[in-house]
């Protein structure tokens, strides 16, 4: 999907390709420490628990972010 947006995106945040490409590889390397450390609790604790708990710490990164910067 990211690719998909990704021109648009650079139009419209004026990033150089060496900071798309830079943003791409953080999603990636996010994605991968998330699977490692959410994997294995979910397992442990139940999905659901984890799917909330993923939800409420993208809501309040997502709020922060949005509104106290």
């Amino acid at each position: 999907m990211l690719g998909t947006i990704l021109p648009s995106l650079m139009a419209e945040w004026r990033i150089t390709a060496v900071e798309a490409g830079l943003f791409s590889s953080y999603a990636l390397f996010g994605m991968m420490v998330g699977a490692m450390v959410f994997g294995p609790m979910a397992d442990k604790v139940g999905r659901k628990k984890v799917i909330l708990v993923c939800t409420v710490i993208f809501s309040v990164f997502n709020i922060y972010f949005r509104f106290c910067r």
